[in-house]
C-alpha cells in the first residue's frame, strides 16, 4: 500500500464551534463541518500493489487505485476534561499557547483502572454521498481489472450507498463504546 492522498481538506465551513462551553462543568463542545455542494467532494485514496513472482500462471504484477469520497462529512463530539483545580489556578499564562501544558493539567489515570480524566462524549457523524472508487493503475490481470467494474455496478445498485449508511453506524456505534467515550 502507498500513495496515500487526500484531496479537498480545505473545505471546512460553518458552523465550526471548537470548545464551546455546555451545561456541565467538565464538557466541551465541538462540531465540524466539511464539505457541502459547492466544493470538490473531499477524497481519500492509496494505491495497492499486488505482485506475485514466479513461473506459475498466477505471477502477477498489478497495481491499482483505490479511493473513497464524500460530499459532506459532520461530526459533533463533547470532549470530557476533568482538571486538578490546583494545578488549574496556577496556570503560568505565558504556556497559555502550549497544548502540551493545557495536557499536563489532566490527571493520569490509575494503574489498572479506566481513565476517568479524558472522554469523547460522540453526538453525530454523517457522511454524505459516500462513493467507493477503483482505476486500474497498470498490470493486466483479469482478477484486478474486475474491481472498478464492480464499484461501478454496486454504486449503480445503490450498494455502496446502503454500505455508508452502515459504515456511518458503525463508526458512530464505534465512537459511542466504553473505550472511547467512557469518562
Amino acid at each position: 500500500i502507498g500513495g496515500l492522498l487526500a484531496d479537498n481538506l480545505n473545505t471546512i465551513v460553518t458552523p465550526l464551534e471548537l470548545l464551546q462551553p455546555t451545561t456541565e462543568a467538565t464538557s466541551i463542545s465541538n462540531e465540524v463541518n466539511v464539505g457541502n455542494s459547492e466544493y470538490p467532494d473531499l477524497r481519500a485514496s492509496a494505491r495497492l500493489k499486488v505482485l506475485i513472482e514466479g513461473d506459475s500462471a498466477l505471477a502477477l504484477d498489478d497495481e491499482i487505485e483505490l479511493s473513497v469520497s464524500l460530499d459532506t462529512l459532520r461530526f459533533l463530539a463533547d470532549i470530557v476534561a476533568k482538571l486538578r483545580s490546583s494545578a488549574f489556578l496556577s496556570f503560568p499564562l505565558r504556556h497559555i499557547f502550549n497544548y502540551n501544558c493545557w495536557l499536563a493539567l489532566i490527571p493520569a489515570p490509575a494503574p489498572d483502572s479506566a481513565p476517568e480524566s479524558l472522554g469523547l462524549k460522540p453526538v453525530l457523524l454523517r457522511l454524505s454521498k459516500f462513493v467507493l472508487g477503483a482505476t486500474m493503475v497498470s498490470g493486466s490481470s483479469a482478477g484486478i481489472q474486475v474491481i472498478p467494474k464492480a464499484l461501478k455496478v454496486l454504486s449503480e445498485t445503490g450498494s455502496i450507498a446502503l454500505i455508508g449508511d452502515r459504515l456511518e453506524g458503525f463508526l458512530t456505534e464505534l465512537l459511542q463504546t466504553d473505550m472511547i467515550s467512557d469518562h
